[in-house]
């Protein structure tokens, strides 16, 4: 019974997993082409400058969106619904406030940031990623939140919310790219905070769908 549930949750996860690998990938390239296409090669290196920052963030958020996955369908499985609640209470927790946290570093100290890319002050190049930073990195505290709640939605037979985050922050990126492109006009920085926007719209969809019921599965500070 435990090994038939666990299996038939990883096989509802796949999908998912693979739709939002797919879908963040060509984003990527997508806002590479257009940052290429029309802001130029600086814009471009600006870009690529900083993803590697974030990703340390991603990369944290990740592995403990996999744990708590593993661990509350498990749980899951035996009936354990406090067990469930404490995982994920505290998984929640500690990766909002180490992405938080690092957001807030990271806007605080921009400037030593770009230098620690190697990046020499007063350059293009410089003030291109320190613009391309402060609108980026704000949207990592959702990201850790669409990365754990879509899991834990899917437990509890909800395997559609994720699937339209993930599609929904690709059209939306796309759509506030082109915006920023041709209506406001923000150059490196309306970029990034067009992802961070798009990002943030599908992290509200999502939050939407856990609180906006009753559920099994649910956040609590006594956890």
């Amino acid at each position: 019974m435990k090994k038939s549930f666990i299996t038939d949750y990883i096989n509802r996860m796949l999908p998912s997993i693979i739709l939002s690998q797919v879908v963040m990938t060509i984003c990527t390239v997508v806002d590479a082409a257009l940052t290429g296409k029309f802001l130029g090669a600086a814009a471009v290196a600006a870009e690529g400058m900083v993803t590697p920052v974030v990703m340390v963030v991603i990369a944290v958020a990740g592995i403990m969106s996999a744990g708590n996955s593993t661990t509350c369908s498990n749980a899951f499985g035996r009936g354990d619904i406090d067990e469930i609640n404490r995982v994920f209470s505290t998984t929640l927790s500690t990766s909002l406030g180490f992405s938080i946290l690092c957001t807030l570093l990271l806007l605080l100290f921009a400037n030593p940031v770009c230098q620690g890319l190697g990046l020499v002050p007063s350059t293009e190049l410089f003030q291109l990623t320190r613009e391309y930073l402060i609108g980026y990195v704000p949207l990592m505290p959702i990201l850790a939140v669409i990365m754990i709640l879509p899991a834990l939605l899917q437990i509890e037979g909800d395997n559609k919310t994720g699937a339209v985050a993930v599609i929904l922050v690709f059209v939306l990126d796309i759509v506030f790219d082109l915006l920023n492109l041709f209506v406001f006009q923000g150059g490196v920085f309306g970029m990034a905070l067009a992802t961070t926007l798009s990002y943030y719209v599908a992290g509200i969809l999502v939050l939407a769908r856990f609180f906006g019921r009753k559920r099994t599965v649910r956040f609590s500070f006594k956890y």
